[in-house]
């Protein structure tokens, strides 16, 4: 896995200011739409953000391949008083750019939720007591946000959705009515439009499931028992099969060491799985399942922090990395973007995201 190349890494400085908060980091991996060669972006030309202040080298948890091939990296942040991160990216079909994470608090963090049109910054979430751990756009088009919150548009729970002029939480959350006992982590829409959640719960509305649950826009029901521990990946392959990433040893009743799949019946393995937590999946047309994570085994084989599974059998990707894979994005191309804590992809100088 080659690093990418360093002149595509753009550091941006920042006017992007809270309310009282100062400001927060992000980098931007510039790359030409798929079907062009390699392009390098002045981004005092062409900012597709207000300028941010890159402050701290600490890994992220998201990134985003935008439509027009702008690969957005989220990262840590700091404050005077005060230390963040920013967790989730989304792109809405218009092109408005949603983030979202969280500023550390002395009690409670408060969420961090905004949108960028392009010209226009805007605060979705002032002074709102949680965390945004994941942000989706689903087949409605409406933006789908989770984590845990407290007062988000007078709403209290870990699911919740805007329509463009006020928020809507998804039943009541995963805990019946409990959010800080539970996190969720993350979001999948199968192509149905179900809600899949996966994250750190047990009680979905009544319904027993351990780290992950789905909604069909009526009500939650569990995947068989669930699973034994967190979950931190969702991923749908084009047959709809969804596989699952995290903590877990088990996946219902069977052995599955961090990584399973769920045919819409019955939970399975994916061989010996890895030998320590999954972080992110992605997966290809064909596919093909990329998983991230901070293991350094992938089906018995030697796998340092990347590994894929083609349906059969798990293989390496090259050498792998030499810490944390946090986040993996798939082009159309095929070709895996990865972000993390790394410094080293495939024997390569990269710092935190390589190709």
């Amino acid at each position: 896995m080659p690093a990418l190349p360093r002149a595509r890494l753009l550091v941006l400085a920042s006017t992007l200011v809270f309310a009282l908060l100062g400001v927060f980091a992000s980098t931007m991996l510039s790359s030409a739409a798929p079907a062009q060669p390699p392009t390098h972006r002045n981004d005092d030309l062409h900012p597709p953000l207000p300028r941010l202040s890159h402050l701290t080298d600490e890994p992220n948890e998201s990134s985003l391949l935008s439509a027009r091939g702008d690969l957005y990296c989220t990262d840590d942040f700091t404050l005077g008083f005060g230390n963040g991160q920013l967790t989730a990216l989304a792109e809405a079909a218009d092109g408005t750019l949603y983030i979202g994470g969280f500023v550390a608090g002395i009690t409670l963090e408060t969420m961090v939720l905004y949108s960028w049109d392009g010209t226009t910054q805007t605060n979705m979430a002032p002074s709102v007591p949680g965390v945004v751990k994941d942000l989706k756009i689903g087949p409605d088009g409406m933006l789908y946000v989770a984590g845990v919150f407290y007062g988000l548009g007078g709403l209290t729970g870990n699911i919740a959705r805007w329509d463009g002029t006020s928020w809507e939480l998804i039943d009541e959350g995963l805990t019946s009515g409990e959010p800080s006992t539970a996190v969720v982590l993350d979001l999948a829409f199968a192509t149905d439009g179900t809600l899949y959640a996966g994250g750190a719960f047990r009680v979905s509305n009544g319904a027993i499931s351990t780290g992950i649950a789905k909604w069909d826009g009526n009500s939650w029901s569990a995947l068989g028992s669930g699973l034994n521990s967190t979950a931190r990946a969702l991923e749908f392959t084009t047959d709809g099969t969804l596989f699952v990433g995290g903590d877990f040893t088990m996946a219902g009743s069977s052995p599955a060491n961090h990584v399973a799949k769920w045919d819409g019946t019955a939970w399975s393995a994916l061989g010996q799985g890895t030998n320590d937590g999954v972080t992110s999946l992605a997966a290809s047309p064909s596919g093909t399942l990329f998983v991230g994570g901070y293991f350094n085994t992938a089906g018995g084989v030697a796998a340092n922090a990347v590994a894929k599974w083609d349906g059969t059998s798990w293989q390496s990707l090259s050498t792998g990395m030499d810490s944390s894979v946090y986040d993996l994005e798939l082009d159309s191309q095929g070709r895996v973007y990865a972000r993390g804590s790394f410094s080293q992809a495939g024997n390569v100088a990269a710092l935190g995201v390589a190709r």
